[in-house]
C-alpha cells in the first residue's frame, strides 16, 4: 500500500493490485478548498487508470464538504468518458 494522501484527521492508502484507494479517519474540512489535495491526487490516479475503487467503509464522518467533493470527483470521472469508478460506502 501507498500513501497518496495524508493528515492528521485522514489518510489515503491505495493498493495498485486492485487499483482501490482506502480511506480511513474524518473528512471534515471547512470548504472545498481544503479537499484540494486529495482531489489532485485523485485526479493524478485517474489519468493514469481506467479504473479505480473508492474505499469509503473505515471513514468515521463525512460531512457536507466531504460529500460535495467526492460528488464533483465522480462527475469530472464522468466527463473523462471511458473510465470505470466504483464507490464502497458504509452505514
Amino acid at each position: 500500500m501507498k500513501t497518496i494522501e495524508q493528515s492528521d484527521k485522514y489518510s489515503g492508502l491505495l493498493s495498485d493490485e486492485n487499483k482501490t484507494v482506502f480511506f480511513e479517519g474524518t473528512f471534515r474540512m471547512s470548504g472545498m478548498s481544503d479537499y484540494a489535495n486529495i482531489s489532485d491526487a485523485l485526479t493524478q490516479l485517474i489519468e493514469s487508470e481506467d479504473s479505480l475503487t473508492l474505499d469509503l467503509t473505515k471513514l468515521e464522518f463525512l460531512n457536507s464538504s466531504g460529500i460535495s467533493f467526492l460528488a464533483k470527483f465522480a462527475i469530472s470521472v464522468r466527463k473523462k468518458g471511458d473510465f470505470n469508478l466504483k464507490v464502497i460506502g458504509s452505514n
